[in-house]
């Protein structure tokens, strides 16, 4: 019997007995005047756990763009099953909703904008669970990071300017030679 909104109310021998996700209901295949053995109860149950993690992940995933190995963490620290983990992160992927590659990239990209080095950005794509080639392509995606080190620089960089890029991720060989152009000696 329908409930409200997304909820089916499931009456055995007439009597209110749950009310479930409509997803779940139609993944166990149940309908009016079918009989609730145990097969399908144990179908409908199954159906509830997969409606279960494909919600937690979904809500997850509404928040903020995430990688598979991130939201697979994050669904298994929740409890979720390893079968249903999958069953969600690979309708998630098929649905477009999870992809690491876009992931990666708009990471990059963020954080390039604030000024960040490839250093750093490798780093917190490799944290965040998310494929080494997906990386690369990310950081190929990216202006040159010199490029970006002489946008960010100025005119008039101080040494302190330097280390605070080194700080931040840009590489050390691009960093030492733009100091020796400015005429800074390695003592300082």
């Amino acid at each position: 019997m329908p409930e409200s909104g997304d909820r089916v109310r499931i009456d055995l021998d007439g009597t209110p007995w749950r009310v479930v996700p409509a997803l779940a209901v139609v993944r166990a295949q149940l309908r009016a005047g079918v009989e609730l053995d145990r097969e399908r109860a144990l179908a409908l149950h199954k159906a509830l756990r997969a409606t279960d993690a494909d919600t937690r992940a979904a809500r997850a995933l509404s928040r903020r763009d995430r990688t598979r190995a991130s939201l697979d963490q994050l669904l298994e620290r929740r409890g979720v099953r390893e079968a249903d983990r999958d069953g969600a992160l690979e309708r998630l992927t098929e649905a477009g909703a999870l992809n690491d590659e876009r992931y990666a990239l708009n990471r990059a990209v963020g954080m390039a904008r604030r000024g960040y080095g490839d250093l750093a950005i490798r780093y917190d794509l490799e944290q965040a669970g998310t494929p080494a080639d997906a990386i690369e392509s990310a950081l190929d995606a990216l202006e040159p990071e010199r490029e970006r080190l002489a946008a960010l620089i100025g005119t008039a960089p101080t040494l302190r300017d330097l280390r605070r890029f080194a700080s931040k991720g840009f590489d050390g060989a691009t960093l030492e030679d733009l100091a020796s152009a400015l005429g800074f000696d390695e003592a300082a």
